[in-house]
């Protein structure tokens, strides 16, 4: 009978800790700066849509990070400026009835637990936002409720490339100007 109880909390905490290394174990802010070219043989993505600015790509999931289940069916949205990943988007809906914060746990297992949180971030029907900035960039998370589920989206938008930024909207400002 002891042996079985031991064998149980081997169990568990070997499961515990396999699903923590999941979760943890898929940090995008690693694509931050990566080139186009790069990005797609790493990724294997689809090239952009028709009708697409060619500064972003939508990622499968599962090509960013295999086996991680709490990025499973989101949508991760890559934007470039000047062919360098410098914001990437990960949002997801998860039915009401589940009230977990799937993204938020894996947004604070990635990039460090933030405290406090908005109230309403507990409620049943949460409709929060809050960000914070690691060393190489800002991390945005926001979570509302809809009709039918909760939505959590997380962007991740790097410091290290204002200058990229600064340029990009410069040009785009100058084009319209000019129309």
């Amino acid at each position: 009978m002891k042996n079985i109880s031991h064998l149980g909390f081997a169990t568990i905490l070997i499961t515990f800790f396999c699903s923590a290394d999941v979760m943890a174990a898929c940090s995008l802010s690693r694509l931050l700066g990566l080139s186009y070219q790069s990005a797609h043989a790493i990724l294997e993505f689809d090239d952009p849509y028709p009708g697409l600015p060619d500064q972003q790509v939508y990622v499968d999931s599962t090509k960013v990070c295999p086996g991680n289940k709490a990025l499973l069916g989101a949508n991760i949205n890559i934007q470039f400026v000047s062919s360098t990943i410098v914001q990437i988007e990960v949002q997801g809906g998860f039915s009401k009835t589940q009230r977990k914060r799937v993204l938020a746990n894996w947004a604070q297992s990635n990039y460090g637990v933030i405290s406090p949180k908005p109230v309403s971030y507990f409620d049943n029907e949460p409709n929060a936002q809050w960000n914070w900035e690691t060393l190489n960039a800002v991390i945005t998370y926001s979570i509302v409720t809809t009709a039918f589920e909760i939505v959590e989206y997380v962007q991740i938008q790097s410091t290290q490339h204002d200058e990229l930024f600064s340029r990009f909207y410069t040009e785009r400002e100058s084009e319209l100007v000019n129309q």
